[in-house]
């Protein structure tokens, strides 16, 4: 067996990371560390119609929080997106 792995999973932002879910939930499972990284909030998404951008800002880094959880993954975001 492999010693711990070191993997990092970046993301452009919060949801894109479903695809890869079960892998990522696997390695943290069998004890290597795994941090999900994004680099947006995606803050034009138009499932937000028109909230305000602190309100987006909000909801996207709750549901980055949680899916690192449920995996037990760290999670990080880089907010390069757009500024209100």
């Amino acid at each position: 067996m492999l010693g711990r792995m070191r993997i990092m999973a970046v993301f452009a932002h919060p949801d894109d990371e479903i695809g890869c879910m079960g892998t990522l939930a696997k390695h943290a499972a069998r004890g290597d560390e795994v941090m999900l990284v994004w680099t947006t909030l995606g803050e034009l998404a138009s499932q937000f119609g028109d909230a305000p951008h602190a309100e987006v800002t909000r909801v996207r880094r709750e549901h980055g929080a949680w899916v690192a959880a449920q995996i037990g993954a760290q999670h990080h975001f880089f907010d390069m997106g757009t500024a209100a």
